[in-house]
């Protein structure tokens, strides 16, 4: 089975890295900064998807069909308003409790303001966010394109729990409320150093923790960094990953998150 496969290579691979492992921290990061990209296509579902749109219609109407689905897709909790081409939304249940997406499953609290871009035959939505995503802070831009209103790209500017991530116009494919992301990012580092973030098919489920596939590499030169973290099938319900510096590999379990189920006893 691929679950008892997984258990096995990784203590298997326990034994190549050193006793003490990863910081914490490091391991945080690398997470972040995985999980970053997943938890913007996220969003996105709540104002795209494929169909929703009729590109050629004027920008009014098309805020008008986001705002729309963005109406469905909280369940009526967003709190939204048109004035002079932008949306503004507000993200909290009368409560104030967070929202809840439909289709990208994660809470969102916080606010947006949604316009429209138009190159022809581009449009692009732009989103710029302060939100909290399952209890974490997003800050940032996302930038959704398309020709067609079926096919969509993302560009990311953002932060998610403070670690930054540069992503140029990425391609996501959901796949059973997953993410893909195949592509490469820079990130700022110490100083004048630019890291550079390789993801190689990160997958993630929206209602999950952490991936379950793919890798993501954090390299700079300047600061003589080579790190990949990666994922396995097993790692969204036990935290378990592997995580390699250098020519060392070592299994790794990856920080808890508080809005996740507390992980099995022993992980």
């Amino acid at each position: 089975m691929r679950v008892r496969s997984s258990l096995a290579l990784l203590a298997l691979l326990a034994g190549c890295g050193g006793s003490s492992g990863p910081p914490d921290e490091v391991l945080a990061e690398l997470d972040a900064l995985a999980r970053g990209p997943n938890r913007m296509v996220a969003i996105a579902s709540a104002l795209v998807a494929s169909g929703s749109l009729f590109v050629p219609a004027p920008d009014d109407t098309l805020l008008t069909e986001i705002d729309a689905r963005l109406g469905t897709e909280t369940s009526g909790c967003a709190t939204r308003a048109t004035v002079d081409g932008t949306i503004s939304v507000d993200l909290h249940t009368a409560a104030g409790d967070p929202c809840v997406l439909q289709t990208g499953v994660v809470s969102l609290a916080g606010t947006m303001t949604i316009k429209i871009a138009r190159a022809d035959p581009t449009i692009r939505i732009i989103t710029m966010m302060d939100v909290t995503v399952d209890g974490e802070p997003l800050k940032g831009e996302l930038a959704i394109a398309t020709t067609d209103g079926n096919v969509f790209s993302y560009t990311v500017l953002a932060s998610l729990a403070g670690h930054e991530f540069d992503l140029r116009s990425f391609s996501a494919v959901p796949n059973g409320l997953a993410a893909v992301v195949g592509t490469s990012a820079t990130t700022p580092g110490v100083g004048e150093a630019v890291r550079t973030l390789t993801y190689t098919n990160v997958a993630q489920r929206f209602s999950a923790c952490h991936a379950h596939a793919g890798s993501l590499q954090l390299t700079s030169t300047m600061e003589g960094l080579d790190r990949t973290l990666t994922f396995a099938d097993v790692t969204p319900q036990t935290g378990a990953a592997f995580y390699s510096e250098g020519s060392t590999t070592a299994s790794v379990t990856l920080p808890h998150l508080p809005s996740c189920p507390p992980l099995p006893q022993g992980s």
